[in-house]
């Protein structure tokens, strides 16, 4: 793949993200408390504290900075399709995209979030696995087991979440 295949490929990607952004979830508050607030669980205080500042901010006018985000996000892939301005549209996608790993990733720590079942039970919590010194997987003490999915056994009749 070419150089400019890459720089088009991106700035597709750019665009999925940007369409994402503006989905109706993404415009409420819902944003900023389940997806900014969660990405602060676990992370040293010098994360954490301005990733929940930066959750009030948002959530307290989310459409008013979900717009601009993803306008951004749409005009660093509209740039990146560009050959004229792909340059400048690449330089600027560092460091928004290090703003969204920080901000809505929590700096990639996924084993902080949990699936939850349709009546409001946990289901399971992801956490992740590593390898050893000698280069054999090892899964994390409370990873993912089927067991913790609290499914039916085989055979046995799916029961329908009661109403509380």
């Amino acid at each position: 793949m070419t150089r400019r295949g890459l720089q088009i490929a991106l700035g597709f990607l750019w665009l999925l993200d940007g369409g994402l952004q503006l989905q109706p979830f993404m415009l409420g508050t819902g944003f900023a408390r389940q997806i900014v607030t969660v990405s602060a669980d676990g992370q040293p205080q010098f994360l954490a504290v301005p990733v929940h500042w930066a959750a009030d901010v948002i959530a307290a006018h989310p459409v008013a900075w979900d717009v601009p985000f993803a306008t951004v996000q749409l005009l660093i892939g509209v740039g990146l399709l560009v050959p004229r301005t792909a340059r400048l549209a690449l330089a600027a996608s560092v460091p928004w995209a290090l703003g969204v790993w920080l901000f809505g990733e929590g700096c990639d720590r996924p084993q902080y979030r949990s699936a939850h079942r349709a009546d409001g039970g946990r289901i399971a919590r992801r956490r992740p696995a590593s390898f050893d010194g000698d280069g054999r997987y090892v899964r994390a003490r409370g990873s993912l087991d089927f067991e913790d999915l609290d499914l039916p056994a085989k055979g046995e009749p799916v029961k329908a979440p009661t109403p509380s």
